[in-house]
């Protein structure tokens, strides 16, 4: 939870942003050089606030929710930021997190989630490691040193043990970013690290029940006076019985502050609350857990600010037997997988295969690919836009994969794109960055051919409603296309051959379908 009512204290230094058109535009960054490869975004999860928010989803109708609803929750969380062109990795708090939180006991035992959770990020190629002491300070320590660009989380504790950047997400498709420049940077709020560990202090965190009667307002207005970086300079740099000694003074300019606001910055005197601060205030082990808490890198070594990364934090390609095994185990029939994993995985395993990531050991899934491009168009996201390919795809290859994991029959479908509908076939919506990174040739070819503008596209009602648990821009729905654009479902480009574009514009339905073999 961290500090009741920092937020909106914090709101006009934040971004909004849609996280899938974010990891697209500021996350993709292709690499040059001989060595080549692709840099994605990297984002940390703090994994208990995930479990804890999927729980209250079916308590008032359990029975009536499906097997396991709350696994189910989080494997179509997954399946949404598993489209998303960027590395995920979760932190599961540690057996050395501090035994009480906000007056309650948190307990020895792992949450009755953690798992089956983990089994399903490993089929979904995600990274996950278990933190020494809580979640939120490892995921601060990766931040501080460069190893994940953003924690995803809704738990402001994270910014006060110090990540460089934050992203308070409720949805995915409206995510605010707080990174530590803006927050110390905005007129409205100008907090720094000290000062968001004072606000704790003073106003209670998850380790203290602050001073009485001090609100967020006035813990804001406190760090108007300075106070945060003297309090933290000392307690990093003096033993601890030279910083006892530096409390006394420390906490009379507190009291003294409090009762007379000489410089007006409170906007009144708190004499009350000036009465009631005691003489143990701040307490060294609250101090300490804020500013050091358990992490990897805790060491007495001055080079621990060098140590390397102790973890594998990139992702790989998701494992579809894996996936269809545990699906069936937990909370779908094998006859209905294949369908359903169709509407919640195929664009996510493109996605991973296009943006050249490892396979899992083991994994045969065969990466042969058919698929045509129906055009290019721009959409509208929280912040921002976001340029996309659809395309129509033939999840054969997929498809199978889920079948023998299941032992089931393999399919029968040959594959064609222009024939009828059919349980394989599926309309996909891609970010344009991974389209061109993967086929920049045909990319190329294709936004060529297509002489008019296309217009911008809003992404609409229905498809934002589905972005709620989609977290990113699809629809079987596609916008129409004119029938007298060259845009049309009709021009398709052969990338197995070398026909040029106006010759591809002339090919007959017959000839429509494209294999890609990527990777």
């Amino acid at each position: 939870m961290g500090v009741q009512g920092l937020w909106p204290i914090l709101w006009p230094a934040s971004d909004n942003r849609s996280l899938l058109e974010f990891a697209a535009n500021e996350g993709f960054r292709p690499q040059s050089g001989p060595s080549g490869g692709l840099k994605l975004l990297t984002v940390g999860v703090d994994v208990s606030t995930w479990m804890h928010s999927v729980c209250p989803v079916s308590q008032f109708n359990h029975a009536g929710a499906g097997p396991n609803p709350e696994l189910c929750a989080l494997f179509i969380r997954l399946a949404a930021v598993l489209a998303m062109p960027m590395h995920v990795f979760f932190v599961f708090d540690g057996p050395g997190r501090p035994p009480t939180k906000r007056g309650k006991h948190t307990g020895g035992k792992s949450h009755w989630l953690s798992h089956a959770f983990q089994e399903l990020l490993d089929a979904f190629g995600f990274r996950w490691c278990q933190a020494p002491g809580e979640a939120e300070a490892e995921l601060a320590a990766l931040s501080q040193r460069g190893f994940i660009d953003m924690v995803l989380t809704t738990d402001n504790d994270t910014l006060i043990f110090g990540s460089t950047c934050v992203a308070r997400c409720r949805r995915f498709d409206n995510i605010k970013i707080y990174t530590e420049h803006a927050i110390a940077g905005c007129q409205a709020v100008h907090l720094t690290r000290a000062d968001l560990v004072l606000m704790a202090l003073v106003r209670s965190g998850d380790y203290n029940e602050g001073l009485p009667g001090c609100g967020i307002k006035i813990a804001h207005g406190l760090t108007k006076y300075k106070l945060a970086e003297p309090l933290l300079d000392a307690f990093s740099t003096m033993s601890r019985s030279e910083f006892v000694g530096f409390l006394p003074g420390w906490r009379n300019t507190l009291r003294r502050v409090l009762r007379a606001d000489p410089e007006g910055l409170l906007g009144r005197k708190y004499t009350d609350v000036a009465s009631v601060i005691p003489d143990s205030f701040p307490d060294y082990g609250v101090l300490q857990s804020y500013v050091m808490p358990l992490t990897s890198f805790s060491s007495s070594s001055s080079s621990s600010a060098n140590r390397p990364c102790p973890y594998h934090i990139e992702s790989r390609q998701p494992s579809l037997g894996a996936l269809a095994t545990l699906c069936e185990r937990h909370f779908w029939k094998a006859e209905t997988i294949v369908v359903k994993m169709r509407a919640t995985i195929w664009e996510g395993a493109l996605v991973r295969l296009m943006c050249g990531l490892p396979k899992q050991l083991g994994d045969q899934t065969v990466a042969n690919l058919t698929l045509m491009f129906i055009h290019r168009s721009l959409v509208n996201t929280t912040g921002s836009k976001l340029v996309v390919y659809n395309v129509r795809y033939h999840g054969r290859q997929f498809g199978d994969a889920v079948r023998t994991a299941l032992s089931l029959p393999r399919s029968k479908v040959t594959g064609k794109l222009d024939g009828p509908e059919d349980e394989e076939l599926k309309y996909l919506t891609l970010p344009a960055c991974v389209v061109e990174y993967a086929l920049p040739v045909e990319a190329q070819r294709f936004t060529d051919l297509s002489t008019e503008q296309t217009p911008a596209l809003d992404a609409g009602r229905e498809a934002r409603e589905r972005a709620e648990t989609r977290a990113f821009l699809w629809s079987d729905d596609l916008p129409p296309v004119p029938s007298n654009s060259p845009v049309s479902r009709s021009n398709v480009i052969d990338l197995t051959t070398d026909t040029d574009a106006e010759n591809a514009a002339n090919e007959s339905d017959d000839d429509s379908e494209v294999e890609i073999i990527i990777g």
